[in-house]
């Protein structure tokens, strides 16, 4: 008897512990995200005034609300954390909050499950973007955390250009180190400031893009920056996928939501021209989809329509997905 009930333990107890743990984060999370400051915002995409809720809940039960704009289908955090907090949020508690290595130099790290999914997804990225690459091409990887893209990039071209920027100080560092680019800790106004003038052949931006106060703003500045014939690979979760991961596709990091009509209205009103998208670009973020730019001219908001599913029916999607 026993030795079955110390079986019994054997198995429920880590269950009980990771269930405990769960609900002691959830607390902190809310109380977390109760204490630092929000705004209230128009829509990021067309600025309209007007919103629909979508619900309120997220991964870590913080109480985010999202909402959906009526008219471009956009979707959001609303209020949403200041620019501030968003910094201190980054530089302070962001890989605590992902169940992420916070230190890339600690020992395993190269064979943690984190590291080797990044070595996977930035090998798909470079089989897609590789196609367009010059000899010895100029590269930006925004947000380039341990630098895994940028490794792949210098494997192949051995003398590139490489950059990249990263507001984690470690892992700027370890991204630089890991292959020799130039990585500057910061965001991507951060990096413009330092690197003013410079052109690109190529600039990616994989899973960041979601993480933007301003995406609209962002996706301008990337145009500025990229070479007459260069182009711009962004890889975002998409809201409507099939493949969705429900709730924990929630969370404070991020602040705005695409499906496919967003994402090419805001490349469109960017000034940005889409050469080729992928709702299913592999199977490391079953997911995600991703799209392949190059510059254009500026569209009116007023001359674009966004198109797939009703407001409603995305509303519908979400809700199923999050089985509310």
């Amino acid at each position: 008897m026993e030795i079955m009930v110390k079986k019994i333990l054997k198995v429920l107890m880590p269950r009980l512990v990771i269930n405990l743990y769960k609900k002691v984060k959830s607390a902190g999370a809310f109380k977390f995200y109760k204490n630092i400051e929000k705004v209230k915002i128009n829509c990021p995409l067309c600025g309209s005034v007007e919103s629909e809720e979508v619900f309120v809940g997220d991964r870590y039960g913080m109480g985010i609300r999202t909402v959906i704009c009526p008219k471009c289908k956009f979707i959001y955090t609303n209020p949403q954390p200041t620019s501030a907090e968003m910094i201190k949020f980054y530089s302070n508690d962001y890989r605590r909050y992902y169940f992420s290595a916070e230190d890339p130099y600690l020992e395993g790290f190269a064979k943690s499950k984190i590291a080797l999914t990044a070595n996977r997804r930035a090998e798909e990225i470079f089989k897609k973007v590789s196609e367009y690459c010059t000899n010895n091409p100029i590269v930006l990887d925004i947000g380039c955390g341990e630098g895994a893209l940028l490794e792949s990039f210098r494997r192949a071209y051995p003398e590139a250009q490489l950059y990249g920027c990263e507001p984690d100080i470690k892992y700027s560092q370890y991204a630089a180190e890991r292959s020799k680019s130039i990585v500057i800790n910061g965001g991507l106004d951060d990096f413009i400031k330092k690197e003013k003038g410079r052109k690109f052949d190529i600039v990616t931006i994989s899973h960041v893009l979601e993480h933007m106060l301003d995406p609209i703003a962002a996706l301008r500045a990337i145009k500025n920056i990229l070479a007459t014939d260069g182009i711009l690979y962004i890889e975002v979760p998409n809201m409507i996928s099939e493949k969705s991961h429900g709730i924990s596709m929630f969370h404070i990091a991020h602040l705005v939501h695409f499906i496919p009509g967003s994402l090419l209205f805001a490349l469109n009103i960017s000034g940005l021209s889409p050469v080729k998208l992928y709702l299913d670009p592999h199977d490391v973020e079953d997911y995600a989809m991703s799209v392949i730019c190059k510059r254009t001219n500026v569209k009116d908001v007023r001359e674009f329509e966004v198109e797939g599913p009703t407001v409603s029916e995305i509303k519908g999607i979400i809700r199923k997905s999050l089985s509310i």
